[in-house]
């Protein structure tokens, strides 16, 4: 799973449009890929919940996707840089 925060995307978008090269693509992703059940662990630890019962298949990690392209190349700084300082925030 790959998060961003609303305000990082919209970020993300502007620096891509004002900076970014022709045909490329800059990933408006965290810097923090996460299993699936991690994610939900630490969200339910915040909330004092107990963490969900998550289907194996649902721990996958996938796809790894990089944010590097965009904050060395258009400068883009993120408000949370990875799910952890996101949730931490709304916590």
């Amino acid at each position: 799973m790959n998060w961003i925060h609303i305000d990082a995307a919209a970020t993300a978008v502007c620096a891509a449009a004002a900076g970014g090269r022709d045909g490329e693509i800059y990933l408006g992703v965290d810097g923090s890929p996460v299993k699936r059940a991690d994610f939900y662990r630490y969200a339910a630890e915040l909330a004092g919940e107990a963490p969900p019962d998550l289907d194996v298949k649902s721990t996958d990690l996938g796809k790894r996707l990089s944010n590097r392209k965009l904050i060395e190349e258009l400068g883009v700084s993120l408000l949370y840089p990875d799910y952890r300082q996101g949730l931490d925030a709304i916590a």
